[in-house]
């Protein structure tokens, strides 16, 4: 990926010094208003944040792997993602025997996914999955009701 947007940087470079900073000169040369540092110094400046940029390292899933972290996680309780990039949580919930069940997701204090799932009798047992994303430093939870974690995955 950063490959391909350097590629176009050096592209956008091509474009720019063979067909339009000519037109420019000649503008200015015509209207000295024309601030050709300031235009340079923006371009220079993208191209410097985006060569900045670890493209790979702050992707979701590299140099990640799943964790079950099941035995570490309970409904109702917030946690927080420490990593240095989002994470990708997938929780399969079970419900309680009865014929519902219901969860909800929260990220930093806003819902952001909830479900109620009815089954035909009380003697069936559903397996949800629910998966979300956690960007770095947010707070998340999973609160369950008639139901519980059967599993619970992360990618960090």
């Amino acid at each position: 990926m950063k490959q391909n947007i350097l590629n176009s940087l050096q592209f956008i470079s091509q474009v720019l010094s063979q067909d339009i900073i000519p037109e420019l000169e000649a503008l200015e040369s015509t209207n000295p208003s024309v601030d050709f540092t300031s235009i340079n110094a923006k371009l220079d400046n993208i191209t410097s944040v985006l060569n900045g940029i670890d493209y790979e390292s702050d992707s979701i899933g590299v140099n990640q792997i799943f964790e079950d972290v099941t035995l570490n996680r309970a409904s109702g309780t917030s946690y927080i993602n420490t990593t240095n990039k989002p994470i990708m949580v997938v929780v399969s919930c079970i419900n309680d025997g009865s014929y519902r069940m219901k969860y909800s997701v929260t990220i930093d204090n806003i819902p952001i996914a909830s479900s109620l799932s009815v089954t035909s009798s009380q003697s069936t047992q559903s397996i949800i999955p629910i998966t979300f994303l956690v960007p770095q430093n947010s707070v998340y939870s999973l609160n369950i009701d008639y139901g519980s974690v059967y599993k619970w995955v992360e990618l960090r």
